[in-house]
């Protein structure tokens, strides 16, 4: 039987829908100082300061139940209040214990743009503030962008520190009591952790929520590690921003600097980017200490979910003084030799750990789609890039002192490192090399190779921060040599020679980071061998140190083409119509059929705002929804010829928008006119093998036979491609995982069999679905992603594998009936599982037995 096929490329999204920017907030910038008032009563504010009605309140006696959400941190909440508390627990940090003595954040912090409320001490170590609001205010999303604001945290955020600096992590929601009014609750919340491994993990209880002493019935997360907190209020309860931001600053009775077991903080911390790139990161001993934890901290000030809005990374744990992160960078590491173990020599990733600070896409991503953009693609993020809290997490380090039971530790103490993150390399910035160095730049290295060196000489990085960076690259002579390819190559696309050829090949390293690589150029077009290409290199860096001495780290690209993208950005129009086409449409809801009836027309750039909100729960619908619905929409209408999309979704003036960004997959064809041409040739190919092998009076089980008789007769299976892993032969007669392989002459692989099956059985008037998953691992192959078919027949869904009842061999056009309409639970189907992306997932066990997903 065929080889099974490798796993599809992974859905793409630029963020959660209710992204946006923050209206008001970020605390204004400003806050004199990073001292913290003491344990001491707060004396009165120095100005007639009435008691506002959102301070703090006495502690309630329990929860009350949510009718509302404000953000999906509230379905954190109910999951929790229903006992699946305890998935991740980690630590939101502070830079310490309070100064000690009389100081008060009184005198911390300016009147003039806080507006300073009375202290609250001691409170419940899980103490939850209660803000009621004004009759009729409801801080649903629905308000929110009535009220200009797109997020929960624009109404209040907790922050460790005067300066607020460092965001602990809270969860915001709105409840409504007894007697109708409503109030929003902010509370502690129990955000993501990672382990050293990069890995979620709940093994890790740096809240130390277990020690809780708290009056709630299920404490949701702790006030800890930081001895004070600052509660800053930016909207009123009437729903409006405020005119200066309210402070309330607050302790809690069970915190760290109540523990007499506590050790000091390190100091001296010391963060600082190396000659490579990575981050160097070092403290002075602690007195108790048995070892440090090294913790990256991450508020995605954008998102509404806790688990997304804050994550917690631990980055080392060490008994040494100091750390390189190049030294824990584990991800880096199995890349780059993933790398070397297929013969590509070279560093290609670095930093690892820091790679998900970025919020949306890069600068790099945004430059493939600006041509993409110019080719006619609507809806892509072309604006201008500026790296600012809407494209870059807050970022901290922390170094914790743990005593050697584990229990004893310090304080947090979190430094912010954003703007250590336009220094820290990420990768090679694929899209602006080729954009940048594409062939149509190129000098003629035979009569111009100086020329043609300066214009090869340059890396593109893509770095933490998300923007690109251009250095030179420093070049070892002494390690060159001399391989044979076999290449096509030439001048210009008329005079191509294809054949083995001589290159010689340079190591290089990449400046300011721990990239390197190999720069091979054609020995045709150097006669004087690699001496003749050292002396051009030498010659165009020398001419370059004139026009533009280098720095250490890469430098910040030049990406000014003369067009204003806010104007294309703004001018783009997504579809809000259910455009009539002239295919049948299978779709469980108006949110799949909107999606597929506008891919089927053309349209890629979609407005779901209506749609989304009306397949669930009013002021509910979110990213998952959307592309549950999309993923749907491909797969069970072949016609769109995409079974595998990669898509963006994003809040634009409180709507919800959806680019699906891939026409076909990989992208190898993005021409409309050629799809919507190639689209009708499949359906009328498909129409006319139906009135072929389709007769009058044929049993739906005798439809099945026919139409897997016809596939294993006239599809062959594409072996070259499928074991190649690469799918980037031309699509316009080849394309092997699409419906399209019913006209074209590519071959076929799983997926274009099994959408071929759905579309022929969808003609013939079956009941039927295209499914996707995993089987046991076969001898010889590589990979265990499939995909197959479910037919109803006399109302059971039984499992048709058109691949696997195709022989495989092209010369041999029999069919077996191995795997024909067999019960779900046959012995052949032993180890096939399903994954959840070809139906909707409220109806997958419409279909299976859902003990048959994936794990």
């Amino acid at each position: 039987m065929p080889a099974e096929d490798p796993a599809p490329a992974e859905k793409a999204s630029s963020g959660n829908w209710w992204d946006g920017p923050a209206s008001g907030g970020k605390a204004p910038s400003g806050a004199a100082g990073e001292g913290r008032p003491g344990q001491d009563a707060a004396p009165e504010p120095p100005f007639d300061q009435p008691r506002d009605p959102w301070s703090a309140g006495a502690p309630k006696a329990k929860r009350r139940v949510p009718v509302v959400p404000v953000a999906v941190a509230v379905v954190v909440v109910l999951v929790a209040v229903l006992g699946f508390f305890g998935v991740s627990r980690l630590l939101g940090g502070g830079s310490g214990a309070p100064a000690g003595g009389d100081a008060s954040y009184y005198g911390t912090l300016d009147p003039d743009k806080y507006s300073l409320q009375e202290a609250q001490l001691d409170l419940d170590d899980c103490y939850e503030f209660e803000f009621p609001l004004d009759g009729g205010i409801e801080m649903t999303f629905d308000s929110f962008d009535q009220i200009g604001n797109t997020n929960p945290y624009d109404v209040a955020r907790v922050y460790t520190d005067s300066s607020f600096s460092h965001e602990f992590p809270t969860s915001v929601t709105m409840f409504e009591s007894d007697d109708g009014s409503n109030a929003l609750y902010v509370a502690p919340a129990d955000p993501r952790v990672r382990d050293e491994n990069g890995n979620d993990t709940d093994e890790i209880d740096l809240f130390h929520l277990d020690d809780a002493e708290s009056d709630e019935f299920v404490p949701l997360g702790r006030w800890y590690g930081s001895g004070g907190y600052y509660l800053v209020r930016y909207i009123g309860s009437d729903g409006k921003k405020l005119e200066k931001p309210e402070v309330t600053y607050f302790t809690v009775a069970n915190d760290i600097d109540k523990d007499e077991n506590a050790l000091a903080e390190p100091d001296n911390v010391q963060v600082n980017v190396t000659d490579t790139g990575t981050l160097s990161i070092s403290w002075d001993p602690v007195e108790g200490a048995d070892h440090y934890e090294v913790y990256l901290s991450a508020v995605n000030e954008t998102a509404a979910a806790v688990l997304d809005r804050y994550t917690y990374d631990l980055l080392a744990s060490t008994q040494d003084t100091s750390i390189d992160t190049a030294d824990y960078d584990t991800d880096a590491a199995e890349f780059n030799q993933m790398m070397q173990d297929d013969g590509v020599a070279g560093t290609f990733q670095q930093n690892g750990r820091f790679d998900e600070l970025l919020v949306g896409e890069s600068e790099d991503e945004i430059l493939e789609n600006r041509q993409d953009a110019a080719s006619g693609q609507q809806g892509l993020e072309v604006a201008d890039y500026v790296p600012n809290t809407d494209h870059v997490k807050d970022a901290s380090i922390s170094v914790i002192a743990v005593g050697a039971d584990g229990d004893a530790q310090s304080p947090f103490d979190f430094q912010n490192i954003n703007d250590l993150l336009g220094k820290m390399p990420l990768e090679s910035a694929t899209y602006s090399a080729l954009i940048y160095q594409g062939s149509d730049t190129e000098p003629d290295q035979a009569t111009d190779p100086v020329g043609y060196m300066k214009w090869r000489l340059f890396e593109y990085v893509s770095m933490a921060d998300g923007t690109v960076g251009i250095q030179r690259l420093q070049l070892d002579y002494d390690n060159a040599r001399t391989d044979n390819e076999y290449l096509t190559y030439g001048p210009d696309e008329q005079h191509l020679t294809t054949g083995n050829v001589d290159m010689y090949v340079i190591p290089y390293t990449v400046p300011g980071t721990a990239l390197s690589g190999e720069l091979g150029v054609l020995a045709p077009y150097w006669p004087g061998g690699i001496e003749s290409v050292k002396q051009a290199a030498t010659q165009a860096l020398d001419e370059l140190q004139r026009e533009n001495p280098p720095s250490g780290m890469p430098t910040r690209i030049d990406a000014e083409d003369g067009i204003d993208w806010d104007a294309v950005q703004a001018s783009q129009q997504p579809s809000t119509a259910m455009p009539d086409v002239p295919y049948e449409i299978n779709a469980s809801s108006d949110l799949v059929r909107f999606i597929a009836a506008n891919l089927l027309a053309g349209n890629t750039y979609l407005d779901v705002t209506d749609y989304a909100n009306a397949a669930g729960t009013a002021n509910t619908a979110n990213t998952a929804n959307v592309a549950d619905a999309l993923f749907e929409a491909c797969a069970q209408n072949p016609l769109i010829l995409n079974g595998n999309p990669t898509y963006q979704v994003t809040r634009r003036d409180g709507r919800m928008l959806l680019t699906v960004t891939s026409l076909t997959p990989w992208k190898q064809v993005n021409d409309q006119d050629v799809l919507n041409e190639q689209r009708q040739q499949v359906s009328d190919k498909a129409d006319e093998i139906i009135g072929e092998i389709i007769t009058d009076g044929m049993s739906d089980a005798d439809k099945v036979r026919a139409i897997n008789g016809y596939i294993a007769e006239n599809l062959w299976y594409n072996y070259d491609a499928i074991s190649s892993g690469s799918f980037s032969m031309d699509a316009a007669t080849q394309d092997p995982s699409t419906v399209r392989t019913l006209i074209l002459d590519g071959g076929s692989i799983c997926s274009g069999y099994a959408q071929s099956f759905k579309l022929l059985a969808d003609r013939a008037g079956l009941e039927s679905v295209y499914a996707t998953g995993n089987v046991p691992p076969q001898p010889g192959v590589y990979a265990t992603d499939h995909a197959w078919n479910l037919v109803n027949i006399d109302g059971s869904w039984a499992v048709v594998d058109p691949t696997w009842n195709d022989p495989g061999d092209q010369s041999n056009t029999a069919s077996t009936d191995e795997y024909m309409m067999l019960a779900q639970d046959d012995p052949a189907l032993q180890g096939r599982s399903y994954n959840s992306s070809w139906m909707a997932d409220t109806l997958i066990s419409d279909y299976i037995d859902p003990s048959l997903l994936s794990a």
